[in-house]
C-alpha cells in the first residue's frame, strides 16, 4: 500500500465532488433542496425543480463515530473523509445513486437514508454489507460496503445486491461488483471531472 497524504486525498475528493455535475442535472423538487445547496436562496413562485450544488462543510469527527456504533464495522476511511467534508443531496454516478448527506451539525440525515427501510438494512448489516447507495435511475438495489472483503487500509469492495432478494427471501444475492474498492471508485469518478 502507498501512502496517501490528506492532501492528496482531500483533492481526489474534490475532483470526486466535482464529478457530480457531470453525470448528474443536480435538480431536485424545490421543497427538497435545503436553502443552503441551492444555486440561488429562494426558488421562484410556481418552480417545481431548483439546481442545487453540493457544499464543502466540516463535520466533528465524533458524528461519524455515532453513525459507525449503529455499523458492523467502521467505514471505508475514504468515504468517512467524504461524509465529514461535504454536504450534498442524493446524486447519480453512472451505475449507482449516492444516498444524501443534507446539511446538519451531525449524520443524522445520511443516517436516516441508510437506515429509511427497517427489513432491508437489518438484512444488510446482519450479512456484512453497508448501504451508501442504490441502483441507478430509482433502482432499489442497494449498493454496499462487502465487509468480508476489506482491505489492510480499511477499504472495501462496492457491490449492487438484489433488493427482490432481501426483502422477499431475506438472502443476499450480489448483482455485480461495481468497484474493487471505494478508492478505486472515487479515483475513475473524479476523472470525468
Amino acid at each position: 500500500m502507498r501512502y496517501r497524504t490528506p492532501a492528496a486525498d482531500a483533492e481526489l475528493l474534490r475532483a470526486f465532488v466535482a464529478s457530480f455535475a457531470a453525470t448528474d442535472e443536480l435538480l431536485e423538487a424545490a421543497d427538497q433542496v435545503p436553502p443552503d445547496l441551492r444555486y440561488s436562496e429562494t426558488a421562484e413562485p410556481g418552480e417545481f425543480f431548483v439546481s442545487w450544488k453540493p457544499q464543502r462543510r466540516e463535520t466533528p469527527a465524533s458524528a461519524c463515530r455515532e453513525l459507525e456504533a449503529r455499523l458492523p464495522a467502521p467505514l471505508p476511511p475514504l468515504y468517512r473523509q467524504l461524509i465529514l467534508s461535504y454536504r450534498y443531496l442524493r446524486v447519480e454516478l453512472g451505475e449507482l445513486c449516492l444516498l444524501a448527506n443534507p446539511p446538519s451539525l451531525d449524520l443524522a440525515g445520511l443516517e436516516q437514508e441508510m437506515f429509511r427501510d427497517a427489513l432491508l438494512s437489518r438484512v444488510l448489516l446482519r450479512n456484512g454489507y453497508i448501504q451508501f447507495g442504490k441502483g441507478a435511475g430509482g433502482d432499489y438495489d442497494p449498493v454496499c460496503f462487502h465487509i468480508a472483503c476489506r482491505t489492510t487500509d480499511g477499504d472495501m469492495q462496492v457491490v449492487r445486491l438484489d433488493h427482490e432478494e432481501i426483502l422477499c427471501h431475506e438472502r443476499i444475492k450480489v448483482r455485480a461488483v461495481l468497484s474493487p474498492t471505494f478508492r478505486q471508485l472515487v479515483e475513475q469518478k473524479a476523472k470525468t471531472s
